[in-house]
């Protein structure tokens, strides 16, 4: 009996000894990294609030009613200026299949979306693109930024969040901050426009598009120009044996392209632009 008693006490101090330590160790001290700290945890819950407002920019983008130029999505404001809320690489030859193939991919598009504080009420990000959407050899990546920072990554393998950019994307970031900068107020002006005799005019299914030089007061531009189903032409521009009465702007240069003459394309056109879409075709002559 009194050996019981002995063992029966020293379980007693082992177990009470056992539930005292217990109560100082974190519960998921047993299986540690599998619980993120406070601060990431914290950090996480930010990333999926700042994810889920972009998410929300992007899809007033792509179901808003708003116009459609070139390859730009624009919004109007009440006093006239226009901000850019989406730009589409998926022209042929465009910038982000250029950058693709020279890291080894066969092709590629993209999407980029800019900030919108009409959406969320305030400015999500200083500069650069929110949001990409890029197909890539045919597989589909979304990456989110806040302030030149990416903060998620969604692709084939899953959602990761708070990633190194490598150097591709960070090209790619790149290509989407030049090709128009979040809040950039477009300016339409009339220019006259020198079409390029070595990069040729493209087609897409549903625009022209014509790459020039031209000047926005002093200063050069160069780049390509979209001929859309919006843009007017002037009653007494049209000189050329490819127009026929009543054609559109856009049927116009898509005779143009087909021509047997290669060079009925080139030349200078005067043009209303806003952004990187010709809205009024005034006239076209030959170079001096």
């Amino acid at each position: 009996m009194m050996k019981k008693s002995v063992r029966s006490a020293v379980l007693s101090v082992l177990l009470s000894g056992l539930l005292a330590a217990s109560m100082l160790i974190p519960a998921y001290a047993a299986t540690p990294g599998t619980i993120p700290s406070l601060r990431t945890r914290s950090s996480e819950t930010h990333v999926a609030e700042l994810a889920a407002a972009i998410d929300e920019i992007v899809r007033v983008a792509d179901e808003g009613d708003y116009a459609y130029n070139g390859w730009q999505l624009l919004q109007e404001d009440a006093g006239g200026s226009v901000r850019v809320l989406r730009s589409d690489m998926t022209y042929p030859g465009n910038d982000v299949a250029v950058l693709a193939q020279e890291y080894g991919y066969a092709d590629a598009i993209a999407s980029f979306y800019y900030d919108n504080p009409a959406v969320t009420g305030r400015s999500l990000t200083a500069a650069g693109p929110l949001f990409i959407r890029a197909e890539i050899d045919e597989k589909t990546y979304c990456y989110y930024f806040k302030d030149n920072q990416m903060i998620r990554r969604v692709g084939p393998e899953g959602t990761q969040d708070n990633l190194k950019a490598n150097s591709f994307l960070k090209s790619l970031y790149r290509i989407a901050a030049e090709s128009e900068a979040p809040g950039r107020i477009v300016s339409k002006d009339t220019v006259d426009v020198t079409v390029s005799s070595t990069v040729y005019p493209r087609f897409d299914g549903r625009a022209v598009h014509i790459y020039g030089t031209w000047n926005e007061g002093d200063v050069p531009r160069e780049g390509f120009l979209s001929i859309d189903e919006t843009t007017t032409l002037s009653p007494d521009c049209v000189t050329d044996t490819n127009y026929a009465e009543g054609d559109t702007a856009l049927a116009w240069f898509k005779k143009k392209l087909v021509s047997d003459n290669p060079t009925d394309i080139m030349g200078v056109y005067s043009v209303d632009i806003t952004g990187n879409h010709i809205d009024k075709i005034y006239g076209s002559f030959w170079w001096d």
